[in-house]
Order: structure tokens, then sequence, then C-alpha cells
């Protein structure tokens, strides 16, 4: 009977510690702190593009106008050879547009002056304005007489480029004109760069 009473108090103690047991909470594993995250690279900053210092392209003469042009900047008695030249010569006039009234185009030389853009030949012109470019092809005595009272720029987009005010141009003028050279009948006085259209062929 003892063995008995021992053995049913034993079993009551081991279920009242395995009860015991059960409503204890487990205790959760330990966890390994995660590594700190490496730090986040710097984002690249992004590069300015160098404009690109381009000048004015360098003329290379190909025609007679144009290798007096050059010679005079440095050969003082190449310079009536030149005035000469630029008076008699084919040169282009750049228009605002194709019609016989188109005005001279306007470039900005010096202190943002509006000159008339004259040049050497049209292939030069259409060089920086475009093949498209609205102009005339006229002898510079002509070009000159009609934009007598505007600044002129000779070749404007290119280096050297000549730059000639109303007193410059009636200098050249007063060049004797060559023998069997006859002008279109000269026009009344016109407004700087807003004057009247160039008489001549136009493109």
């Amino acid at each position: 009977m003892r063995k008995f009473v021992f053995l049913a108090a034993a079993f009551a103690l081991s279920t009242a510690l395995g009860a015991a047991s059960a409503q204890t909470p487990a205790r959760p594993p330990a966890q390994t702190p995660a590594p700190p995250a490496p730090a986040a690279a710097a984002a690249p900053r992004p590069q300015q593009a160098e404009p690109e210092q381009t000048g004015p392209q360098q003329i290379e003469p190909a025609n007679a106008l144009e290798n007096a042009f050059l010679a005079a900047l440095t050969n003082p008695e190449m310079r009536p050879v030149f005035r000469h030249l630029l008076l008699e010569s084919q040169v282009a006039v750049a228009l605002t547009g194709s019609g016989a009234d188109a005005a001279p185009l306007g470039v900005p030389i010096q202190n943002n002056v509006q000159a008339a853009a004259i040049y050497t030949s049209p292939s030069r012109l259409a060089a920086i304005l475009g093949d498209d470019a609205p102009h005339a092809v006229v002898t510079g005595r002509v070009a000159l007489t009609r934009l007598r009272h505007s600044p002129v720029a000779l070749n404007f987009g290119w280096a050297p480029m000549l730059t000639l005010d109303p007193a410059d141009i009636t200098r050249y003028l007063e060049t004797p004109e060559a023998p069997g050279v006859s002008l279109a009948p000269e026009q009344a006085p016109e407004a700087p760069v807003a004057a009247p259209g160039i008489a001549g062929p136009t493109q």
C-alpha cells in the first residue's frame, strides 16, 4: 500500500512539474545581429561638358580677291590692289529673303552694331549661313554703293573678317573705276541694314 502511495505521489509530482514546464514560455534562441549594411556608394556627379572653344574658320584663299585680301593684311603695297579687286569682283550680299525687295541681312559686329554681310564668294556665304541662304551676286562696287550708309562686314564668320564703316566705304568708292565697267543706276540713300534689296541675281 505504501508503494502505491509513493508511486502515486511521484506521479503527481511529475505531473505538476510537467504542467509548470508547459506554462513557462520557451526562451527564443539568441539571434546573431546582422552585419551593418555597407554604406551606399556616393552617386557619381554628372560631368558638365565643356563647350568647344571654336573660333571663326580660317580662310584658305580660293580666288584672286581672297589672295589679295590676305596679302593686304601684312603688305601695305597690296591694299590698293585689294580695294580695286573688291570693287570690280563679284561678291555675294546676304539678304533677308529671295524677293526683289529683300533687305540686306544684318549681322552683329563690335558693340552689337548690325552690319550688312558681304562675302568674297557665294561658297563663303553658304558655309556660314547655309546653302539655301538668300543672297545677291553683284560687283563689290555696286554692293558698297547701295550699302554706303550702313556698316559692312566682309566675310562674317570667317577669319580674317573686314569691317567697313560708312567713311571707309566712301574712301573705297573713290578708287577709280576700271575701264569698261558700267554700274547699275544709283539708288536713293538707304537706312543701315534695313535698306531695299540689292539689284542683281538672287538665290
